[in-house]
């Protein structure tokens, strides 16, 4: 389903920014309930690329 995949370069301070922005949306989600699973990983690939 998912055959193309894109890079795209950011900044410090943008992945940051993508981190944050993820981070409400998963929390809204939670707040009503609804599944954030994607979200997570989302997150966590983010994160990693923080750690490097």
């Amino acid at each position: 389903m998912f055959d193309k995949k894109y890079k795209i370069k950011l900044d410090i301070v943008e992945i940051r920014i993508v981190i944050r922005a993820i981070n409400e949306l998963r929390n809204s989600l939670i707040e009503q309930g609804n599944y954030q699973g994607s979200l997570d990983d989302l997150l966590i690939k983010y994160i990693n690329v923080l750690e490097k």
